[in-house]
């Protein structure tokens, strides 16, 4: 299984690596003087978000909202009682087919 990148964690891994930077001396470097380059560091994180395409996602990809009269009973009864499912927490796509039993 491959490990995607993430483009959005970028900016994040920049700003810890010039301030690593700034920290560390690189012993690679002649006389280990050099500094570490974090904006090379960065660019192995993949492209900029910016450089990504914005397409919405097409209509028989789109995960509907959860729906029907058994969903929103139990939806109601959860924040009555102030409880959390694991089913919420996880914001499972099927939580509104299991809720509503299935149909």
């Amino acid at each position: 299984m491959a490990v995607e990148k993430d483009p959005s964690l970028a900016p994040l891994a920049e700003q810890h690596l010039k301030a690593k930077a700034e920290k560390q001396q690189s012993p690679f470097a002649a006389g280990g003087a050099a500094t570490l380059n974090a904006r090379g560091a960065s660019s192995m994180l993949g492209p900029a978000l910016a450089a990504l395409p914005s397409s919405s996602k097409p209509p028989w990809l789109r995960q509907r909202a959860p729906q029907g009269e058994r969903y929103t009973e139990l939806f109601s009864q959860m924040r009555e009682l102030k409880l959390a499912t694991v089913c919420e927490e996880a914001q499972c796509p099927n939580i509104g087919e299991c809720w509503n039993g299935g149909m």
